[in-house]
């Protein structure tokens, strides 16, 4: 009996010493190489309807912080400006917008100072330009938007 269990065991200590063995080896491993590709830098001019980039607005005080949101509809020129509140919006005196449309005609309103009052522009079917004025009771004027809005194109 004693035989036959070291018969056994010298049985599975010679599988398991050959079983490491029986992989297939593997054939020389290639690390790839990447090559780098360089493009010649491109030079783009501005079409004669593009609209200039200048894209600046004034840092508002915290106290005098309002949001107002601008949709533009992907289907129609269309553009929606909404006043969405904020901390300073019992202080404004008046909100200005004005649409710079990329055919050079100039659109202006004025947005109430009501939550979720919107006000819509005709746009173009290019890059139209939306600036937003916001006045204080205290007299104090700041440019909220000065933002190009391009039309959707499919």
């Amino acid at each position: 009996m004693a035989k036959k269990v070291i018969i056994l065991i010298c049985a599975l200590g010679a599988m398991l010493l050959f079983a490491g063995c029986m992989q297939p080896q593997q054939e020389g491993v290639t690390t790839p190489t990447t090559t780098p590709v360089t493009t010649a830098p491109t030079t783009v001019q501005p079409s004669p309807t593009t609209t200039p980039a200048s894209t600046s607005a004034d840092t508002i005080p915290p106290e005098k912080a309002v949001t107002i949101s601008v949709l533009r509809d992907q289907i129609t020129p269309k553009i929606t400006v909404r006043f969405d509140g904020g901390k300073g919006q019992q202080q404004i005196r008046s909100i200005e917008v004005q649409v710079t449309r990329s055919d050079g005609q100039v659109l202006k309103n004025t947005l109430p100072a009501r939550v979720n009052a919107e006000i819509e522009f005709d746009g173009t079917r290019g890059v139209d330009r939306v600036e937003i004025w916001v006045s204080y009771l205290d007299g104090s004027r700041y440019k909220l938007m000065n933002q190009l809005f391009d039309y959707f194109k499919r």
